[in-house]
């Protein structure tokens, strides 16, 4: 029995990941002017959708930033526009540019540092004004990089952050400011994953530079709270998971797990498993969400259940019977319906304009009760057809007594595992219902996430329904293992004891 429910749970995360690459790759293909900006086939629309095949890093964009300043016009847009990308990468690309000068022409080299001139500026270099005049140029760079180029090393970057980050003072804020975004991922590997007390002023230490060399103005303010505090971290935490490979050279096993990370499906794993992923709805929004359609669910699966063990058992009493007939009839033509007839009748025939969940949970119940109800009265009617109940009447009790005692007792186990399988169908029902009677919860986000292909709240929503239908079979399983005698020797391998 064991071997077997674990069997089951394991199912659970290939099943996960399957139905996740599927949602995933359906909604690629939602048109781009109806997709949400949280949406990865938005911010990410320029990388591949599940493999990057050739991953791109700070040495391949400032390759190609090179040769975009070298082959524009001098003082076009076209190389203003390479200009402002390279001070974009900033400290990063030095180490890459100073070695290639060497083969490029004087005055291509004076045309490329020329474009560094607001990056000395943001280094805070000695006589900044230096590095824009084109006869002083070339010998402000070469002097600067003679100087500092054992600084542009990654062990030095590090050693650097740390003592910043460590004693804080002037000197030291210095040396990160000439490392200029080289520095980037030392500083985000010492950044604190919370804002406590201790760490708030450790965090905002390191994003004071952080927010300088890359130019975006987001910093913890003095008197900040923890939550504000956090959601910096946070903000800051999104932006390097997204933009790393701008300021990092790929080598060994990071360019190998680039090769799955760099593309749509990896950036928006890698978000939801970090917790870097925006948020389109407020945590307690959602809370209240997912609490109106579970609740909604539950209730209306249970009352189903506890309808159809009675109903089940007095058709299966009155066989062929008026009422027994009408009864089954019912019931599949409610069932055959569906919730978008039913309820639309109801809100129709009661003039609901606004949210009813009394309704709701009434639909829901008339259309979930089909089931179990039919598996009640089949299993009840074999039972009466067989010797328990020629033993009953042999012991001096009535028909109607051996089928409400034994034959609802006997029914129960069955009945209640088949219901179990059926909880997929009832959350799938519950989004229906919520849409017609308007209710507030997962049914009419779900629709909007996949109208805009919201990716984390439609991968969560069909990942979720993956493990709850898991679940229900485990759950089945069980309960046929416990009360179910004939399957219960199967499920624990006990049949070769008799």
């Amino acid at each position: 029995m064991l071997e077997r429910l674990l069997r089951r749970l394991l199912w659970i995360l290939p099943s996960a990941l399957g139905v996740a690459l599927l949602t995933f790759y359906a909604l690629s293909f939602v048109p781009p002017d109806q997709i949400a900006p949280s949406s990865p086939h938005h911010r990410y629309r320029s990388l591949p959708l599940f493999f990057n095949v050739s991953p791109a890093d700070v040495r391949t964009a400032t390759a190609r930033t090179l040769a975009e300043i070298l082959e524009a016009p001098t003082g076009s847009e076209r190389a203003k526009q390479a200009g402002s990308e390279l001070v974009r990468l900033g400290g990063a690309a030095l180490p890459i540019i100073m070695p290639r000068l060497d083969g490029l022409p004087v005055h291509q080299r004076t045309q490329v540092l020329l474009a560094l001139g607001p990056l000395a500026r943001r280094m805070q270099l000695s006589e900044p004004a230096d590095a824009e005049n084109p006869e002083t140029v070339l010998r402000f760079w070469t002097r600067f990089w003679e100087a500092s180029e054992v600084e542009f090393r990654s062990a030095s970057a590090r050693n650097a952050a740390r003592r910043w980050m460590q004693y804080g003072d002037a000197g030291r804020e210095r040396d990160m400011f000439r490392l200029d975004t080289f520095a980037l991922a030392a500083l985000f590997e010492l950044l604190p994953l919370d804002a406590g007390t201790e760490s708030s002023a450790t965090a905002r230490r390191a994003l004071d530079v952080i927010a300088h060399v890359t130019d975006l103005d987001d910093r913890i303010v003095e008197n900040a709270t923890e939550a504000e505090a956090a959601a910096c971290i946070a903000r800051w935490r999104h932006f390097w998971m997204n933009s790393r490979t701008n300021f990092v050279e790929l080598r060994g096993s990071d360019r190998i797990t680039a090769f799955a990370l760099e593309s749509r499906f990896g950036k928006w794993a890698l978000a939801e498993l970090t917790g870097a992923s925006p948020k389109s709805e407020s945590p307690l929004a959602l809370k209240a969400r997912v609490r109106m359609t579970f609740l909604l669910s539950a209730l209306g699966w249970l009352a189903a259940l506890l309808l159809a063990l009675p109903l089940g058992v007095w058709c299966a009493l009155h066989r062929e019977s008026r009422g027994d007939r009408l009864t089954a009839s019912l019931s599949w033509l409610l069932f055959c319906a569906g919730p978008v007839v039913i309820g639309c009748f109801f809100a129709r025939a009661l003039g609901r304009s606004l949210p009813h969940p009394g309704l709701a949970f009434t639909v829901l119940v008339c259309v979930m009760v089909a089931r179990p109800f039919h598996l009640t009265r089949a299993r009840v009617t074999e039972f009466l057809a067989g010797n328990a109940l020629k033993a009953g009447l042999a012991r001096g009790a009535n028909r109607s007594h051996v089928a409400w005692r034994e034959g609802l007792r006997d029914s129960i186990a069955p009945v209640l595992a088949g219901s179990l399988l059926e909880l997929p169908s009832c959350l799938t029902a519950c989004f229906v219902l919520e849409r017609v009677f308007g209710l507030d919860g997962l049914g009419q986000a779900t629709l909007d996430a996949v109208t805009h292909a919201d990716v984390g709240r439609v991968m969560g929503l069909f990942v979720g329904m993956t493990a709850w239908g898991v679940l229900g079979m485990m759950l089945s399983d069980l309960v046929l293992a416990l009360a179910e005698p004939r399957t219960r020797s199967v499920l624990f391998n006990l049949e070769r004891r008799a």
